[in-house]
């Protein structure tokens, strides 16, 4: 437990695993990851770009290519800012913990500077991203949206009338990072 929130960031990420793959609570949502570039010679703000499903389609396209790891990267860092960096049974440790105290600052400092690293990698992931799309001497700003749909449940998978469940996270602008290549 001591070193886990070190590991996770490296570890997790990469290899994020969860039993809620099985019944009685299998995985309820998927995640799509977006970008949106501010240009810098008139302000003008560009479309939505889908980070996501090109990668996939990119990875369905051939058994050895480097599409997968960097979709398993995007899709691992955008599951920990959704869901936290904390799988269920690391939860109930620390709830466990908490009953004996009830001091929670040391968990939520670990939670929040957690956070925010993944949102700094996610912005990284997305800069190069955009630099595919536009030279990067005409970007000035990105910003990224993350949309979660909820996973149209077995019992639903023929009513044509069922519509899941979408939630949209839209994040601030934040200057292009300089220090990532662009996506081939």
């Amino acid at each position: 437990m001591k070193f886990k929130p070190f590991t996770d960031k490296y570890v997790d990420n990469f290899f994020r695993q969860s039993w809620h793959l099985f019944a009685p609570e299998p995985l309820t949502n998927n995640y799509t990851m977006f970008v949106q570039v501010k240009l810098r010679n008139n302000n003008t703000e560009s479309e939505w770009y889908n980070i996501t499903d090109p990668l996939v389609r990119a990875n369905n396209d051939s058994v050895f290519t480097p599409y997968n790891r960097m979709l398993r990267v995007g899709l691992g860092y955008i599951n920990s800012y959704n869901l936290g960096v904390t799988d269920v049974l690391t939860v109930k440790i620390m709830n466990k913990s908490l009953e004996k105290s009830d001091d929670t600052s040391r968990y939520d400092e670990l939670a929040e500077i957690t956070q925010s690293e993944v949102e700094k990698v996610l912005y990284r992931y997305a800069s190069s991203y955009a630099k595919k799309i536009y030279d990067e001497k005409d970007i000035d700003k990105i910003r990224i949206l993350i949309n979660s749909t909820e996973a149209v449940p077995y019992s639903k998978r023929n009513d044509k009338e069922y519509q899941p469940e979408e939630n949209f996270t839209t994040l601030e602008w934040k200057e292009l990072n300089n220090n990532v290549v662009a996506f081939p």
